[in-house]
C-alpha cells in the first residue's frame, strides 16, 4: 500500500502556515498541523519579531572610521510576506530550505547603510561617538513605516548601543576623556579640601568662643561666690553681735559660773577642779 500523506506539526506556535499545491496556496493559519499530501508545498511565515544585526562602517566629516553596531526589529505580514520571500519548510523537520533571512536581512540593512553614512558625515568623530541616538533616527527617516510595506515588512524599531572609532582614535579620546575626567575629580578635591578647611575653622572659632565664653561665666561665678561668702560672715558676725550684746554689761566671771553651771547640768561638762586660775576667773569682773 502506498501512504499519499503525511503528518506536518513542525511549524511552531508563532509559525503561520501556508499550503500550496497545483498552484493554489491555503491559508492555515497560525500553529497548523495535519496530514497534507506529498505534492503539497509548507510554507511557514513566523509571527515573532525579526531582528536584524548590522556593523556598518562609516567615515566622519573629518576623517575618520567609525563602526555602528546595532540591530533593527522588523515583523512580517503573513499574507504579503508569503509571496515575497521563499518561506518553504521541509515538511519532515521544519526546517526553511530557502534563504529568506539573509534578503531580507540584505534587503533592510542596504538602507540602513545609506542613512548611516549620510548622518556619520555631518559629524567629527568625537561627536559621532556619542550620537547613537541621532544615528537611530536617521535610520528609521529613512526605513520609513512603509518601505517594505509591498515586501510584508513592517519596521519597528532601530538600536545602535556602540559607535566604536578606530584604536588610535579611541585611544586619543580615551586619553582626553581620562584627563577630563582626572581634572574634574582634582577639581572636586580641591572643593572638598576647601570645605573641609573652613569647617575646621568654623570649628575651632566655635570652640575658642566657647572657651572664653566660660572662663568668663566661671569668673563671674568665683566673683559671686566671694560676694556670696563675705554676706555670709559678715551676716555670722552680725548675728553674733545680737546674740552677746545683752551679755555686755555682765561681768566675766558670772558669765563663765553660769556656763559651767548650764554644762553640768546638760552633762557636757565632766569634773571641775577649782585652782587659783578658775578661781581668779571667777571672781574677774
Amino acid at each position: 500500500m502506498i501512504t499519499l500523506i503525511q503528518l506536518f506539526n513542525s511549524a511552531g506556535a508563532a509559525g503561520h502556515v501556508f499550503l500550496l499545491k497545483k498552484g493554489v496556496v491555503k491559508d492555515r493559519g497560525l500553529a497548523y498541523s495535519g496530514f497534507i499530501g506529498f505534492d503539497t508545498t509548507v510554507a511557514v511565515v513566523p509571527t515573532t519579531p525579526q531582528i536584524l544585526n548590522f556593523a556598518i562602517v562609516a567615515q566622519t566629516k573629518d576623517k575618520q572610521r567609525v563602526t555602528v553596531t546595532g540591530n533593527i526589529t522588523a515583523s512580517l505580514v503573513p499574507s504579503v510576506a508569503v509571496k515575497n520571500y521563499d518561506f518553504t519548510v521541509d515538511v519532515r523537520n521544519g526546517g526553511y530550505e530557502g534563504e529568506w533571512e539573509k534578503i531580507l536581512q540584505a534587503q533592510v540593512v542596504e538602507r540602513a547603510v545609506r542613512a548611516v553614512h549620510q548622518k556619520v558625515r555631518e559629524l567629527i568623530v568625537e561627536e559621532a561617538a556619542r550620537s547613537q541616538k541621532e544615528v537611530e533616527d536617521a535610520i528609521m527617516a529613512e526605513l520609513g513605516s512603509g518601505v517594505f510595506s509591498p515586501n510584508g515588512v513592517v519596521i519597528i524599531s532601530c538600536s545602535i548601543p556602540r559607535i566604536d572609532p578606530d584604536n588610535e582614535v579611541a585611544n586619543a579620546i580615551g586619553a582626553q576623556e581620562r584627563q577630563l575626567l582626572l581634572t574634574s575629580a582634582d577639581t572636586a578635591l580641591h572643593d572638598r579640601r576647601l570645605k573641609a578647611a573652613g569647617n575646621e575653622r568654623t570649628v575651632r572659632e566655635f570652640e575658642a568662643a566657647t572657651a572664653l565664653k566660660l572662663e568668663v561665666d566661671r569668673a563671674k561665678l568665683i566673683e559671686q561666690e566671694g560676694t556670696n561668702k563675705a554676706a555670709e560672715a559678715q551676716s555670722d558676725a552680725k548675728a553674733t553681735e545680737l546674740r552677746l550684746a545683752p551679755l555686755k554689761d555682765i561681768d566675766a566671771g558670772k558669765l563663765l559660773g553660769a556656763a559651767l553651771i548650764e554644762g553640768l547640768k546638760e552633762d557636757r561638762v565632766g569634773t571641775i577642779v577649782f585652782g587659783p586660775e578658775l578661781l581668779g576667773a571667777l571672781g574677774q569682773k
